[in-house]
């Protein structure tokens, strides 16, 4: 198992937000990922995950197919922070591989 640095995210408490994590960094220029991510937490409602099918803009920047994982999220108590796992795959056939970020509700 592998975890990539933390990084933190900001959503209302009645929002429903859609939350993707740039996986560029982590991954070598060919790598993708691959299968389907799962995510956890508790005290959030998540959606499924995917990874990105088509290029996507994250903090400014363009990220390639497949470098990306995005999925929805709901819920939570203002002023909490919540630590969500999300574990994927990748078409070096590395398994197991965990992402953690950080989500404050607001």
């Amino acid at each position: 198992m592998s975890r990539t640095a933390q990084e933190v995210h900001c959503k209302a408490d009645t929002a429903t937000d859609i939350i993707s994590l740039d996986l560029t960094a982590t991954l070598d220029t060919a790598e993708t990922v691959t299968g389907t991510p799962t995510v956890s937490v508790i005290g959030l409602t998540l959606g499924s995950a995917a990874f990105n099918t088509s290029a996507v803009t994250i903090n400014g920047a363009e990220v390639a197919i497949g470098k990306a994982i995005q999925f929805s999220c709901s819920g939570g108590t203002a002023g909490q922070y919540y630590t969500i796992t999300v574990t994927y795959s990748t078409t070096e056939s590395r398994s197991g591989l965990e992402a953690l970020l950080t989500l404050q509700v607001v």
